[in-house]
């Protein structure tokens, strides 16, 4: 945004130039900054001069926002490498709450001064486009911050209260919002426009937040039976790679994982340098180009494919347990792993290709690619839904047997102990006893009145009790 608005092209040669500039300055700013800043903070706090320290603090944050000026970049750049600098002092809590009363006047003076820049009639005639983009910031952070939650192995209840704690803008947008007027990049109505939008979810996250707990449920019902299951198998695969159990399964992945964005970068390096040459050669000589580029991306092209697929044969190893041939529910772990790859690399890609082709082939081909996966996912949980089940009660009633002993005495929660030694199709999944105790909070509850799996992603398989046992109980 900075390029643009002192009329640069975004064209390769500007943005890398842009970049290299860009790297200098802050390799300068960090290396200067971590050298000095944190021994004069750690010795001002060690003699206690309070005065010092805040006259130090405000000093480097000023300096290097000039030096960050100077050399033509943002303000903020500077003063947020300083923060940097005086947080490796380890003792940036103490500092902190020094100039707390400096920053709460500085952030004052900023809200103010952006006000002061705001025509309220401006403001007036931009609400549609205001409402417009609360509704788009609401509604994109709720969704992308609960699915992007949900593949990183958190449960819904985190990413829906995430993705609404998260539904607003701050004043990063105004300081892009600026720069960009300043240049003539967007109509001078986007700021006070964006200014209306940070006021309105100022409002509406509180107001979210107090009812997360029902827009949880809410989805939590909507989201078909065959999904639910689909999440549970592939968050215990994710803590199974996470807890260091299974090291070499874990360098397993990783090696498929490694090549696959090996390739990806390399590809993504070439359709660069290509755009870089297009515009350096004569019509003539075009063709001499493209059978070039072809000729480096084939290779590249089909490494990827490999990796992926590596990748996907790899984790449908680790997911099947014990199992020798392939289940419904490691193919759809294997769906889940590969939607998460998509996600992750698309956007950088349509960040990167998208300002240097023209034409919308790259949307196409992203879109294209995600449409993919989420159908090759959807497919993948319909057929999960009888073996998961299946393997459910066979896993209820293991426990079960095991807790009753040979006597067929009443169930004793203590002994069923968390492991991972019955294989099969739910090979990895967690299981727990808990002790439903005389007047506890779960005793005389129904399933349904408890809704533990809304509220803690917990599933009850089976319900012991001294006359019979429960394997796969209903809600009621």
């Amino acid at each position: 945004m900075t390029a643009l608005a002192a009329g640069k092209s975004v064209g390769v040669q500007a943005l890398g130039v842009l970049v290299a500039e860009l790297a200098a300055v802050v390799a300068l700013m960090l290396g200067g900054g971590l050298l000095v800043v944190p021994r004069l903070v750690r010795l001002a706090l060690r003699h206690e001069d309070a005065e010092s320290l805040v006259v130090l603090v405000v000093g480097a944050a000023f300096g290097l926002a000039l030096a960050a000026e100077l050399s033509g970049f943002s303000v903020a750049l500077g003063a947020f490498i300083s923060g940097m600098a005086v947080a490796e002092s380890g003792r940036g809590h103490e500092v902190e709450h020094m100039i707390e009363p400096l920053r709460a006047l500085f952030s004052a003076i900023f809200f103010v001064s952006i006000g002061m820049t705001v025509d309220p009639r401006v403001a007036w005639h931009s609400l549609p486009l205001a409402l417009g983009l609360s509704a788009v910031v609401i509604v994109a952070q709720l969704v992308s911050v609960t699915i992007a939650t949900a593949l990183s192995g958190g449960s819904l209840r985190r990413g829906v209260y995430s993705g609404l704690a998260l539904g607003q803008i701050g004043e990063l947008s105004f300081i892009l919002a600026t720069i960009a007027i300043g240049g003539n990049v967007v109509p001078k109505e986007t700021l006070p426009a964006l200014v209306t939008v940070a006021t309105i979810t100022a409002f509406t996250t509180p107001w979210l937040l107090g009812r997360a707990q029902r827009i949880v449920e809410a989805t939590d019902r909507l989201l078909p039976e065959r999904m639910h299951q689909a999440l549970t198998a592939y968050h215990a695969f994710l803590r199974g790679l996470r807890s260091g159990e299974d090291d070499e399964g874990s360098a397993a992945l990783r090696r498929p994982m490694i090549a696959l964005l090996l390739d990806w970068a390399a590809l993504l390096i070439v359709f660069v340098m290509r755009h870089a040459l297009a515009a350096r050669i004569s019509a003539e000589q075009a063709w001499m180009l493209h059978a070039a580029t072809a000729l480096v991306v084939a290779p590249l092209l089909v490494g990827l494919l490999r990796s992926g697929r590596r990748l996907l044969l790899e984790v449908q190893h680790r997911a099947r347990g014990g199992a020798e041939v392939p289940t419904a529910q490691s193919r759809t772990i294997g769906a889940l792993v590969a939607l998460a790859v998509v996600l992750g690399v698309s956007a950088p890609t349509l960040a990167l290709l998208r300002p240097l082709v023209a034409g919308p082939w790259v949307e196409v081909l992203v879109v294209g690619l995600l449409l993919g996966s989420l159908i090759v996912a959807g497919l993948r949980m319909g057929e999960l839904g009888g073996e998961y089940t299946s393997g459910v009660a066979r896993l209820a009633s293991q426990l079960m047997t095991r807790a009753e002993g040979a006597d067929g005495e009443a169930p004793d929660a203590h002994a069923l102990s968390p492991a991972r030694d019955l294989g099969g199709p739910l090979a990895g999944l967690d299981y727990t006893p808990f002790e439903v105790r005389a007047a506890g909070e779960a005793d005389g509850k129904t399933l349904a009145e408890l809704d533990l799996r809304c509220r803690t992603g917990a599933t009850i398989i089976a319900i012991g009790r001294a006359d019979h046992t429960l394997t796969l109980p209903t809600a009621q």
